[in-house]
C-alpha cells in the first residue's frame, strides 16, 4: 500500500493496494464471519441475543469508523478492522432466526414474511447506501463514507440495545395477551 502519486490536491488521502492486498482486504470479512458463525450461535443460545448483538453492531460500528485511520496505518489494520467487520457480520443471521423464533405467532402464516423483512436489508442496503456515499465521496471525501456510517451504526445499536428484549414477555411494550399469543405452542428451554 503506497498513497497514490497521481492524485490531486482534493484527493491527497488516496492509496493504492496491489491485487493481492485487495484479495486480503476483501476476502477478511468473509474468513472472519464463517470462522466466527458457530462461537456466536454458542454465545446467543447462552448470554442472549440482546447482548451479543448489541456488542457485535457496536464492534461494527466502531471498526468501520477506524477504516480510515487503519488505511493510512497500513494493512495490518485495515486487516483487523475488517475482520471485526466479518465477526460481526456472522451476528446477523443467527440473529434473524433467534428474532422470528422469539417474536412470531407459533404456526403464523407470516413468519416467512417476517423473516424476509429481516433479511431485506442485504438487497435494501445498497439503494441507500450507495448515492449516500457517493455524496459523501463527493462533498467530503472517502473517510467521511466511514464516519457516517460508522456513526449510523452506533446510534442504531444504541437504539437496539434499549428497545429490544430477548423475549416479549421482558418487553415494556408488550402486554400479557400478546405475549401469551406468541408464547403460545413454544417450548422453553
Amino acid at each position: 500500500m503506497a498513497p497514490d502519486p497521481n492524485a490531486t490536491e482534493y484527493q491527497e488521502d488516496r492509496f493504492t493496494f496491489t491485487e493481492i492486498e485487495d484479495t486480503f482486504i476483501t476476502v477478511a470479512v468473509a474468513v472472519a464471519a464463517l470462522l466466527a458463525n458457530i462461537p456466536i450461535v454458542f454465545f446467543i443460545n447462552r448470554v442472549g441475543i440482546r447482548s451479543i448483538f448489541t456488542f457485535l453492531g457496536l464492534l461494527s460500528g466502531v471498526a468501520t469508523l477506524l477504516i480510515p485511520t487503519a488505511v493510512r496505518s497500513g494493512l495490518p489494520l485495515l486487516l483487523v478492522c475488517r475482520t471485526l467487520q466479518g465477526v460481526a457480520f456472522a451476528s446477523m443471521f443467527p440473529a434473524v432466526g433467534t428474532f422470528a423464533a422469539r417474536w412470531t405467532y407459533y404456526k403464523q402464516a407470516s413468519t416467512g414474511l417476517f423473516v424476509s423483512v429481516l433479511v431485506a436489508y442485504v438487497q435494501f442496503a445498497p439503494v441507500i447506501t450507495s448515492p449516500v456515499s457517493g455524496a459523501l465521496c463527493d462533498s467530503a471525501g472517502w473517510p467521511s463514507v466511514f464516519y457516517f456510517h460508522g456513526s449510523v451504526t452506533i446510534v442504531l445499536f444504541t437504539a437496539y440495545m434499549f428497545f429490544y428484549r430477548n423475549t416479549p414477555r421482558k418487553h415494556p411494550f408488550v402486554g400479557n395477551a400478546e405475549s401469551s399469543k406468541i408464547d403460545r405452542g413454544k417450548t422453553t428451554a
